[in-house]
């Protein structure tokens, strides 16, 4: 089983770029206007958007699926956003803003069989996805799947980065975090510098007081978690990295159902939808989605006033760090990242053709109708070394350039 874990945490690094566009693109934000929310402030669209498939939701069910935000926060804009518009059409236009999005960024790339291919390989991963106690997850793949195969290729990845966001959430639990510990045990793991990120005036990320960011410090400095300069200690770093591997093992089913074969074609295939993302310049650290504004907000692209310390929450993103032993001030391009998520073999530092690889190799395997089973493939597992934290790394830029390891994270 621990050979997927690998395989899950590299998928989502593929997917949660794709899935992400939603929360930033101008598109998406045109389309929430013609709904008539206000797009001055992030938080109603990101709630209608990520919340349209429970329904018209309460606070109360909102509170407890997103978890690490605060209750006041949700209460803010829970139920009145669905007088604004309800969630069936908030549906149809959260489909119609990610058509806009996607063919703007992948133009006539969008009509080639290797689209359709990731498109059907995303899908059976998706539908093998458990969905007991992924409130998220079920709830996105009770959808009708959609026509079009970029639009399920997004909803697809929509329903795996819930059911892994579901699933951390449990890890979570399990680990004896409440919501506030979680994130401030998340920004302790900051190094050198960073170290006195976990601040009263970091406070407002999610919604939380000074005052509650201060009592959760204070519970896990009780419990060995955090030092008394705020940084991690060494028994708050280990169960962090083993929060995170919990999250990966609950986050493989798909990938194991899948198999190592179709997973890497599937990565294989990704990689230039990933990289026209990159590329767009709209994932800047507000567009991931679990995620707050911090008073200030942040330039286009770059870090919020102060710069985002490795482990801090970003403008609207989630926690961005390193691994436990990890030196800070490393930078990688998206390059080196797409080398490292690559299948073995493959030459991922040449040109890509414009209609995704259209000369890679076929799937070892037909794609059955049916439900795949969960049996390994009898293949190697995809490339995989030691990732960073992180959902949108801090400073990423327009072109690529993203830092220390340039990978996602489990929101906190």
């Amino acid at each position: 089983m621990s050979d997927y874990l690998s395989v899950a945490r590299r998928m989502w690094h593929q997917l949660e770029p794709l899935h992400a566009t939603l929360y930033s693109a101008p598109e998406a934000l045109r389309v929430a206007a013609g709904l008539g929310y206000d797009i001055t402030s992030r938080w109603p669209r990101y709630f209608a958007w990520r919340t349209a498939p429970l329904g018209a939701a309460g606070p109360e069910l909102v509170a407890a699926t997103y978890y690490t935000f605060s209750p006041r926060l949700i209460a803010q804009y829970i139920p009145r956003i669905w007088s604004t518009a309800g969630p069936a059409e908030v549906l149809d236009a959260r489909l119609r803003a990610v058509d806009r999005v996607l063919s703007r960024l992948l133009g006539d790339r969008l009509t080639c069989g290797q689209l359709a291919e990731a498109a059907e390989l995303a899908r059976r991963a998706a539908e093998n996805a458990g969905t007991a106690a992924r409130p998220l997850a079920a709830a996105n793949l009770d959808l009708p799947w959609p026509d079009a195969p970029h639009l399920m290729l997004w909803q697809s990845a929509t329903v795996l980065r819930e059911h892994r966001g579901d699933g951390h959430l449990a890890a979570l639990l399990t680990c004896g975090l409440d919501p506030c510990e979680a994130l401030v045990s998340h920004a302790a793991t900051g190094t050198g510098a960073d170290r006195g990120w976990a601040a009263p005036e970091s406070a407002a990320a999610r919604g939380w007081s000074a005052q509650e960011w201060s009592d959760a410090h204070d519970r896990l400095a009780a419990r060995g978690w955090i030092a008394p300069d705020g940084s991690a200690t060494l028994r708050g770093r280990r169960e962090r990295a083993a929060l995170e591997q919990l999250t990966d093992q609950l986050a493989a089913g798909p990938w194991r159902a899948l198999g190592r074969a179709r997973a890497e074609r599937l990565a294989h295939l990704l990689r230039p939808l990933a990289d026209a993302v990159f590329a767009s310049g709209i994932l800047t650290p507000d567009s991931t989605p679990s995620g707050s504004t911090a008073p200030g907000g942040a330039p286009p692209g770059g870090p919020p006033p102060g710069g985002v310390p490795p482990g801090a929450i970003p403008p609207g993103g989630l926690p961005v760090g390193l691994l436990p032993g990890e030196a800070p001030g490393a930078r990688t391009s998206r390059d080196t990242l797409t080398r490292a998520t690559a299948p073995a073999g493959t030459a991922a530092d040449h040109p890509v053709p414009d209609c995704l690889l259209p000369n890679a190799p076929a799937p070892q395997e037909p794609i059955p109708d049916e439900r795949i089973p969960h049996e390994p493939a009898p293949h190697g597992p995809i490339p995989h070394e030691p990732l960073p934290h992180g959902p949108l790394p801090a400073g990423a830029a327009p072109g690529g350039t993203v830092p220390a390891g340039a990978a996602w994270a489990s929101s906190p």
